[in-house]
């Protein structure tokens, strides 16, 4: 009989999202172990994804948006009696980035304090570490206790688990979206160019700035040749997180200056997401995601990175010089758009190799995280 694993903390919503959960999903059933996914926003993604195996996650439930004091309770009673929650062998958070001080630590922590407390093994995948508050700190090194296995996604946060001498057992892999299957970009009969942008309120970012910067890059793109449309990993869900917004507001400003563009507002599974992707000659990508992605269809991407994880991601694809900063001086921003753009076969061929030799290495990594999890 085969050994029941759960996924939680999901959030298949977004394509950036949905991409980390469906390759950990899929490299699980590959080794045949039996998935179950415990999702945030049910409804939505039982409608998107009919198929996948999902239940709701335990705090999945709109009144404990309202009444936030009772979710430590209601969690640990719909622990004890959800059968199809309670019922698995090993509890694996979603990979990500949300263990960090910008969400809800204790969101992603309680669930497998409880499946540790109750015997269970228990890992979180792939993430990104920090930054954290003082209080997020101590709530995440108690953490260790209940946790068999952490897989951070980069060295950022690998040095920092080393620096608060963190005491749980932790390995390095790569982002988790690189399990999926490398692609190949189609031919394309026009030049045409996909950028995806978002809003970003943490560390004192200045989104004035970083429209302008959005606005000067799409008139390089534009005055390159290129067709651009802007599109998002994050998108087209009533009610959820969507950047065609921020996306319409950059459309308007540049036809203020007399230049077209367009805004793409709907939504995509991940596997429609990865074809489209595929028909275009470059992105540029304010979701990590969307650039990882975009890589994976064979389409050359530049980043802009709001959080050290795009920064990281960057430099173990061996072109750090092609991940600007979310406040980058516009100067400089139009300067290395200009070499990546110049220079985009040399860049594609050298960065799709390493993309192929990522893929087999977190497959590894993937191999060794499970056999860990098979001793604990």
């Amino acid at each position: 009989m085969s050994q029941k694993v759960l996924i939680t903390h999901a959030v298949p919503v977004n394509n950036g999202d949905a991409a980390l959960v469906l390759a950990l999903y899929e490299s699980l059933k590959a080794k045949g172990f039996d998935v179950t996914i415990a999702t945030y926003y049910y409804r939505i993604v039982k409608q998107k994804y009919p198929n996948l195996p999902i239940i709701r996650e335990l705090g999945d439930y709109f009144f404990l948006r309202k009444l936030p004091f009772l979710k430590p309770i209601f969690q640990r009673l719909n622990f004890w009696f959800n059968s199809r929650y309670r019922n698995n062998d090993i509890f694996i958070a979603a990979p990500g980035g949300y263990i960090n001080s910008y969400y809800f630590l204790d969101h992603a922590l309680n669930p497998l304090k409880l499946a540790k407390n109750d015997g269970k093994r228990t890992a979180i995948y792939a993430q990104s570490i920090g930054p954290f508050s003082r209080s997020d700190q101590e709530i995440f090194m108690k953490a260790a206790e209940y946790i068999d296995l952490l897989l951070v996604r980069d060295t950022y946060s690998s040095d920092l688990l080393e620096r608060i001498v963190y005491q749980g057992k932790f390995l390095l892999t790569k982002d988790a979206a690189f399990l999926l299957e490398t692609g190949s970009a189609k031919a394309k009969a026009t030049k045409k160019a996909a950028i995806s942008v978002r809003e970003w309120s943490f560390d004192s970012r200045d989104m004035a700035h970083y429209l302008d910067m959005m606005v000067a890059l799409t008139i390089e793109v534009l005055s390159d040749g290129y067709e651009v449309t802007f599109l998002s990993t994050c998108q087209g869900v009533p009610g959820y997180k969507d950047d065609s917004m921020i996306a319409g507001v950059v459309r308007d400003k540049l036809k203020e200056k007399g230049y077209d563009s367009s805004v793409d507002k709907n939504y995509y599974r991940l596997d429609q997401l990865r074809d489209k992707l595929a028909t275009y000659d470059m992105v540029i990508g304010t979701r990590l995601h969307m650039c990882i992605l975009s890589w994976l269809a064979g389409t050359p991407a530049l980043n802009i990175s709001y959080e050290v994880k795009g920064r990281e991601c960057y430099k173990y694809l061996g072109i750090p010089e092609y991940s600007l900063d979310f406040n980058e001086d516009i100067g400089q921003s139009i300067k290395s758009f200009k070499a990546f753009s110049n220079d985009l076969d040399n860049v594609r061929s050298k960065t799709l190799d390493r993309v192929s030799l990522i893929h087999e290495e977190v497959q590894g990594d993937f191999e060794k995280a499970i056999a860990i999890l098979a001793e604990a």
